[in-house]
């Protein structure tokens, strides 16, 4: 049923939708009665008929901004209130001399707000097209989440663009590192140096220490490093050697142990500058039955700042020892993005592209060979001695006789880590021994 009128505005026609917006089929093979399209359109006319289709009855687009030719829009989104955030590259790389990368805001009245114009330095291209989710945090700063199928995900804040700039030849452009959505390093943070202090009230037990980074916004990467176990006591550090004893929480008619006055001291080195904080976690196994019994963290740590001391009183955020064990996926690429329920979901996901059965041929080439060194077993101050808190820090003993097993895994710049690879033993042709007579 169709009407056609004239007057008013002008010329305009009714139809009746019996179906209503069909998109399922083939436009070949649209069903009568159904339509694909309706821009514009009210299901009632200026004449108050109820049940038409009025095709020229509302306002039409109006142009909101325009660009030049030489600008190609490679990704854009609505901010709200009326305004609407563009990227855009050169569509030729010849013009502006080179790939310049411009990202700024239009709002409805037409007035242009410049985020940033300078080199591509986060690689988009103008054959990808972005993927952008937009959300509001903290209530006022605004974060755009960013993919296209070639780089990593990237998160900027626009209200808080210096976080993600570096200076580079006198210019500061975007660093892909402060903009990657999952943070990653490859910097492995070791433990200079662990000692053990009277300024806590650590419980008598074994502990470990992890260490994770956080940008400025206080996203972390997984734990990076774990120190090997500390073992903590009762006894003085400075008693005699045969004066000194282990310690359990273990509660008996013959002892019971309270909590020590130790605590544990850890100085970092090879943090990445590129965070702003750290963290540390505390995982103890204080039950007696050799198992973790508790992990928890600190707050964060200023990056500046390379010691710390874990006193068993400043750990107050529990964790789970799963936590410390996981292995965030390292995702290179998403082709899209979306926000579902305060969560981000990244689609068509791809890994790192690295030959990595090639690598066991370089572990096939390092070898391995005993050092001996003696040790003063009823020395405390000794390093390596056996009831030194810090032992295995130190150096790690073998049994004579014994065979062990040794592996190693490769980290690139950009954080990702391989599988570990078997170093072979010694060639079964070595029959010299090192021991002495008396399998010393």
């Amino acid at each position: 049923m169709a009407k056609k009128q004239e007057g008013g505005r002008g010329e305009y026609n009714l139809t009746f939708p019996h179906k209503g917006l069909n998109l399922d089929t083939a436009p070949n093979n649209q069903k009568e009665g159904t339509y694909r399209f309706a821009l514009n359109t009210v299901i009632e006319s200026r004449e108050e008929d109820i049940g038409f289709l009025s095709l020229a009855n509302e306002e039409g687009n109006t142009a909101f901004s325009t660009f030049e030719k030489s600008n190609l829009i490679i990704g854009s989104i609505n901010l709200g209130a009326d305004e609407i955030f563009y990227v855009t590259l050169p569509s030729s790389p010849r013009e502006s001399g080179g790939r310049i990368l411009e990202m700024f805001t239009v709002d409805k009245v037409g007035v242009t707000t410049n985020y940033y114009k300078e080199a591509n330095t986060l690689n988009f291209s103008s054959a990808n097209k972005l993927d952008i989710v937009f959300r509001l945090r903290r209530g006022c700063e605004r974060v755009l989440y960013i993919t296209d199928g070639l780089n990593p995900p990237y998160a900027i804040n626009i209200d808080r663009i210096e976080d993600h700039l570096q200076l580079s030849g006198g210019r500061y452009v975007f660093s892909p590192t402060k903009c990657k959505l999952l943070k990653s390093t490859g910097n492995i943070i070791s433990f200079e140096d662990i000692s053990i202090e009277n300024n806590g009230s650590l419980l008598p037990g074994s502990y470990n220490i992890g260490v994770s980074l956080l940008d400025s916004d206080k996203n972390s990467t997984e734990v990076i490093n774990v120190s090997d176990t500390i073992n903590i006591y009762n006894d003085s550090l400075f008693n005699n050697f045969e004066n000194i004893c282990g310690s359990t929480t273990e509660e008996t008619s013959f002892f019971n142990f309270k909590e020590t006055t130790k605590s544990i001291k850890v100085i970092l080195g090879n943090l990445d500058s590129s965070y702003k904080y750290y963290r540390l976690y505390l995982i103890q196994a204080t039950s007696s039955k050799g198992r973790v019994s508790k992990v928890s963290f600190t707050d964060v740590i200023p990056i500046e700042q390379t010691s710390f001391e874990l006193t068993g009183n400043n750990t107050p955020y529990e964790t789970t020892e799963e936590e410390i064990k996981a292995v965030k996926l390292f995702i290179t690429s998403a082709q899209h993005i979306e926000h579902l329920e305060n969560r981000l979901i990244l689609g068509n996901v791809k890994g790192p592209d690295r030959p990595i059965c090639d690598y066991q041929i370089l572990a096939s080439k390092i070898s391995s060979e005993a050092v001996f060194k003696t040790v003063v077993l009823n020395d405390i101050q000794e390093e390596n001695n056996q009831k030194r808190p810090t032992l295995h820090n130190e150096a790690v003993g073998y049994m004579p006789g014994e065979i062990y097993a040794f592996g190693i895994s490769y980290v690139f710049p950009d954080g990702y880590e391989t599988p570990v690879y078997h170093i072979p033993g010694k060639n079964p042709t070595d029959t010299v021994s090192n021991m002495s007579s008396d399998n010393a």
